[in-house]
């Protein structure tokens, strides 16, 4: 196993050790000198062959150029402290901070943005195989969307900002979908999507209580960003009543709900239609009709515009009203004269009349006939509205004339 005896100086001894091959060579051997090449002397030490490990694996495969995060090198085979290897990331060697089993954890230098080649001293990777790793700038968050949500979880927020790292790649170079990890206070959602270096979206996770909590984004899923945006976890909203619960699909009725956690930016949803609401107090709310097609929907309520109350109403929609003719359409401005106005959709209920802008009670004869008396007037043309309770007009207005009263010449 020895040749080439070198340099006798004193007690020392110096030789160069063969290149081993073979894993049957690999192991612990016994040490014996010799100054003639015949006769060996054995000592009591002994030396140790090992196969160089190889790095296989780089985890995780990108960080912060500030340095600072732990980065493992999965190896070959084990490797113990006192073989004194050292990580390289390009030209920098940086001393292991645990060793445990095939694993070697250093924590990354501080770098500019970029690739660099990582290695181990000692290892045997050739140059053409040595693993990749990314050093990108530091993530910065700008806004968030929407900003409040349920304590339940599972919402998908839009995280505004920059330097989110679009496409991370493999130890060869090879795109890979990229880790990208929110922080609500302390609680880590792994799995949001990078949609481009400016925006990424990700799921709230369920925390423990209601208030405002620091938001965090994370490129690599263990080093997040410096700054942070506000979150703020709300209680499930709940609707119990909405008076009237039923309105014209030509919209535009005002709708009374009583319910539960009501915000200030809180929205109604008729069936998917979402319309911004008056918010009264954190039970009480008033909401205006969408148009919207005949039928039944579930009128629901939204904190957010995303997440929907698990309660909900049944809302009927009616076919808006429409006027065709008033019988008579000429009366006295003493008023008193009854009048009957002809059109469609009358539904059961309660009506008004309103001639210009006074009313008059009404009463519904029929699906197509509303019967109401003239409120008095003065000489002039007015335009006249049917109302239903929830005070819904009509889609088109009729006209009527008031004239002079008749004098009374004799009796």
């Amino acid at each position: 196993f020895i040749q080439n005896k070198k340099d006798i100086r004193e007690k020392n001894l110096t030789c160069k050790v063969n290149i081993i091959s073979g894993i049957s060579q690999m192991g612990s051997h016994s040490v014996g000198y010799s100054f003639d090449g015949d006769q060996f002397v054995e000592s009591s030490f002994r030396f140790l062959f090992f196969d160089a490990p190889h790095v296989i694996e780089v985890v995780p495969t990108l960080g912060p150029d500030s340095g600072g995060t732990p980065v493992t090198l999965v190896l070959s085979q084990k490797i113990l402290e006192e073989e004194g290897v050292m990580c390289k990331f390009g030209v920098i060697s940086i001393a292991p901070v645990k060793f445990e089993s095939k694993r070697v954890t250093c924590l990354a230098p501080a770098q500019g943005a970029g690739i660099v080649s990582v290695s181990l001293s000692g290892s045997a990777n050739a140059p053409t195989d040595l693993l990749k790793f990314f050093f990108y700038a530091r993530e910065h968050i700008e806004a968030i969307s929407p900003s409040t949500g349920e304590v339940g979880g599972g919402l998908l927020v839009s995280v505004v900002g920059s330097n989110f790292y679009e496409s991370s790649r493999d130890n060869r170079g090879q795109p890979v979908a990229s880790i990208v990890a929110c922080k609500f206070a302390d609680i880590v959602s792994m799995g949001g999507v990078v949609l481009s270096s400016s925006l990424v979206t990700c799921v709230t996770p369920p925390y423990r209580s209601t208030g405002v909590v620091e938001l965090q984004v994370s490129n690599n899923g263990l080093d997040f960003s410096r700054n942070g945006i506000s979150f703020r976890y709300t209680s499930p909203v709940e609707i119990w009543s909405a008076r009237p619960s039923s309105g014209s699909a030509a919209g535009g009725a005002e709708i009374q709900l009583q319910g539960l956690n009501f915000e200030p930016d809180m929205r109604c949803s008729f069936g998917g239609n979402m319309i911004a609401s008056q918010a009264l107090s954190s039970t009480r709310s008033l909401c205006i009709t969408p148009s919207q097609e005949p039928g039944l929907v579930a009128l629901r309520v939204s904190n957010n515009g995303v997440e929907l109350s698990t309660s909900e109403i049944d809302f009927a929609v009616f076919e808006p009203l429409a006027l065709v003719t008033i019988v008579p359409s000429v009366g006295s401005i003493l008023g008193g004269a009854p009048v009957t106005i002809v059109g469609e959709n009358f539904m059961e209920g309660e009506f008004r009349c309103r001639f210009g802008n006074q009313d008059s009670p009404a009463g519904r004869l029929t699906s197509t006939q509303i019967g109401c008396k003239t409120p008095p007037g003065t000489i002039s043309y007015v335009d006249v509205f049917v109302e239903s309770v929830n005070s819904l007009r009509a889609s088109n207005p009729l006209t009527y004339r008031y004239i002079a009263a008749p004098d009374l010449v004799n009796v």
